[in-house]
């Protein structure tokens, strides 16, 4: 009796999962990547290609001012600590074992697919970034600072319904994909390079997760401060190694990735061969996965940024798109394709990157070289969602209850350190999360394309805006009550 309700219930879980995959599926269909080119496109167009145009005048003025000391007031962040706040919950395990699946799966071609859709996710990187600050929401004494989409879903178009299925899109979001499948992957790298006992790594995980989260917005934004330069660069070293030692086989290695965009790729050693569509989905999948662009959850902390105009920080999510896809991507898929035959072995995510690797380097200076990165980009991606995670749960239902429901983001990922298989459990209900993040998004930000055009024009010096942050309350103040008024206007009255 006591077995057959243990097979009733491994067999209703199984059900679960398998209705999840399909749910999952069907959000991140053909559809949605439609979609995100016609908004994307949208934006791009409107902006008169703003990204492209001025794409060296963004970068002077985001990494080219990065190491710039400037003091911080507020309860929020700097500009730089939320960028790298929103590249730390971008740089993950979507670099790293996202582009190897892509790859694995879709073949060379789905890396193309990525940069197409980074392209075009910069224009609404920006939007999201620039809506988020502006409509973001202060306390009266400055105590806090929250911002977001569920906010400019509210405030600029009343639209509670969409702020609501995007805050519930996000819990899921943070809890599963990042807190969970983060973890496993840091878990994952670790038992493949040291067989550590998953319980042991995912303890430690949560013990440093709680042990940086106590510290606040700032603590958070410290750490990734510290994180994000050196991951980057030891990851960069990484590939110019790998990638050096295979010189000749760079040029055969980007003529595969353009090649096989537009011509399918047949099947070798492990490889079972792909489609033009199948590298379309995985490049798309995999690269807004990566990059964010469109689901909407990086301006939850670009929204707490210390910045004068809310389209200065809306250019650092230019380049949080640009260093995550074009940059860490990119990196990724040359340490993968360049040595031979590894990307068609068979292998798959975090497994196939290593591998790509130890064809250079020693296996245990590999191992601990590519645990290190592992660690870093998804222990900081975890630290991030933290906050994403606070934002739509205080959205949803206050702070008070946020006191209860934040030992979820801990317990959860606790809980399943073990399990073997966390992408098949969990990946579905990960892909219904975000997609409920991503559509709500899309939707908004295309309503709200004119108000992001009109915050565009200020910064480009056709209207009189002034964002002076008061030492009270932090809020914008608006010198100009007439243009007040018009820019109320265009805003729906908001």
């Amino acid at each position: 009796m006591k077995g057959e309700r243990i097979m009733s219930l491994t067999s209703l879980l199984a059900s679960i999962i398998n209705l999840s995959n399909v749910i999952g599926g069907f959000l991140w269909g053909w559809w949605t990547q439609l979609f995100l080119i016609l908004v994307g496109g949208y934006l791009l167009v409107g902006t008169r290609f703003y990204v492209f145009r001025r794409f060296g005048y963004i970068m002077k003025n985001t990494m080219g001012k990065m190491f710039e000391k400037r003091e911080n007031k507020t309860v929020g962040l700097t500009s730089v600590q939320a960028v790298l706040g929103a590249l730390a919950g971008t740089i993950g395990m979507g670099n790293i074992a996202g582009t190897a699946s892509a790859i694995a799966v879709g073949g060379p071609g789905a890396v193309f697919w990525m940069w197409l859709f980074a392209f075009l996710g910069m224009s609404l990187k920006t939007a999201e970034v620039t809506l988020a600050v502006h409509y973001r929401e202060v306390a009266p004494d400055g105590s806090y600072i929250y911002g977001g989409p569920m906010y400019y879903m509210r405030k600029a178009l009343n639209a509670k319904a969409l702020a609501v299925v995007f805050s519930v899109g996000l819990i899921l979001n943070a809890v599963l994909m990042a807190a969970t499948m983060q973890t496993h992957t840091i878990i994952e790298a670790v038992n493949y390079a040291y067989n550590i006992n998953p319980y042991i790594i995912g303890g430690v995980i949560v013990v440093l997760t709680m042990l940086v989260v106590l510290g606040g917005l700032k603590g958070i934004g410290k750490v990734c401060e510290a994180l994000v330069p050196a991951m980057t660069l030891i990851w960069f070293l990484i590939a110019l190694v790998v990638v050096g030692s295979n010189i000749s086989n760079v040029p055969y290695a980007i003529s595969q990735i353009f090649i096989h965009a537009f011509t399918s790729v047949s099947a070798a050693g492990g490889f079972v061969g792909a489609s033009v569509a199948l590298a379309i989905q995985q490049g798309a999948a995999r690269g807004t996965g990566s990059n964010d662009a469109g689901v909407g959850v990086a301006p939850c902390i670009h929204a707490t940024a210390d910045v004068e105009h809310p389209f200065k920080q809306g250019m650092w999510g230019t380049t949080e798109v640009f260093v995550d896809t074009i940059v860490v991507c990119t990196l990724t898929a040359l340490i993968i394709l360049t040595p031979k035959d590894i990307w068609s072995s068979g292998g798959t995510g975090v497994a196939l990157t290593m591998s790509a690797i130890e064809t250079v380097l020693p296996a245990n200076i590999s191992n601990f070289l590519v645990t290190l990165c592992i660690f870093a980009f998804c222990f900081s991606t975890v630290l991030v969602f933290y906050v994403y995670f606070e934002t739509a749960c205080v959205n949803l239902f206050g702070e008070n209850a946020f006191k209860y429901l934040k030992w979820l983001y801990f317990i959860v990922p606790a809980a399943f350190a073990g399990y073997t298989n966390v992408n098949a459990l969990y990946g579905g209900f990960a892909n219904i999360g975000s997609g409920l993040c991503l559509l709500p998004n899309l939707i908004a930000v295309a309503l709200l394309g004119k108000p992001f055009f009109g915050l565009l024009k200020d910064w480009e010096g056709e209207r009189k805006y002034d964002t002076a942050i008061t030492d009270k309350n932090h809020q914008y103040i608006k010198m100009s009550k007439e243009y007040e008024r018009e820019l109320a206007s265009k805003m729906g009255g908001k």
